[in-house]
């Protein structure tokens, strides 16, 4: 099935061979601008485990698809990717995470399911929350591979809250955000809607936390 410019899902069929390139060629009669277009394979074995070897020669054979994103289990990685890959393991630990720029190969662990049908909607072991982290992490992996613009949410998430708890800093807290941020605490009814505003919030949360924490010292 094409949809949204990727090809997802791919079923184990009798014709599975021959579903990658009926793919490109339907992506391609969509609009004479898809003809430059560097085209993107996601891969979801959820209906057999073994989808991805139905299908990973004619994917190899293809030099319009740039990358592959598979889901599977902890107990069956697959190894010497040809093309940039990436995996998502149910059952794994996160430390799975590989981002070795030498290796065409990223891995990312979800200890708290058991099989790879977590990213399956409408069956008992669908997992919404898992589900979503790993379809963010599907678009930061692929921006990069077909030109697109490309942000390290993890990794600015991460710098903004060093910076948040720890440096106390509000210009380099302010530096992690869009250019026009906004945020609505509803707990306590307070936030901001724009950068002006939302550096005076940031401002009082950071000087109110300093108070608190030197009261308890």
């Amino acid at each position: 099935m094409v949809k949204k410019g990727y090809l997802s899902p791919l079923k184990r069929c009798p014709t599975a061979r021959l579903a990658i390139p009926e793919a490109i060629l339907g992506l391609l009669m969509c609009s004479p601008l898809l003809i430059s277009l560097r085209l993107k394979l996601i891969c979801y074995p959820v209906y057999d485990p073994e989808a991805w070897a139905e299908v990973s020669a004619a994917v190899n054979a293809r030099r319009e698809i740039v990358g592959v994103v598979v889901y599977g289990n902890a107990d069956s990685p697959i190894s010497n990717a040809t093309i940039p890959m990436l995996q998502h393991l149910a059952g794994a630990s996160a430390t799975a995470k590989v981002m070795s720029k030498n290796s065409n190969t990223q891995v990312y662990g979800y200890a708290n399911v058991d099989t790879y049908q977590f990213a399956t909607p409408f069956q008992g072991t669908f997992d919404y929350t898992t589900e979503a982290v790993s379809h963010t992490r599907n678009l930061g992996f692929l921006k990069p591979l077909i030109g697109g613009p490309y942000f390290d949410l993890e990794t600015i998430w991460e710098e903004h809250t060093q910076h948040e708890f720890e440096t106390r800093s509000v210009p380099h807290t302010m530096a992690t955000m869009v250019q026009e941020p906004y945020v609505n605490h509803i707990p306590t009814l307070t936030g901001g809607i724009g950068r002006a505003h939302l550096q005076l919030f940031t401002k009082t949360i950071l000087f109110s936390t300093t108070l608190q924490t030197l009261n308890l010292s």
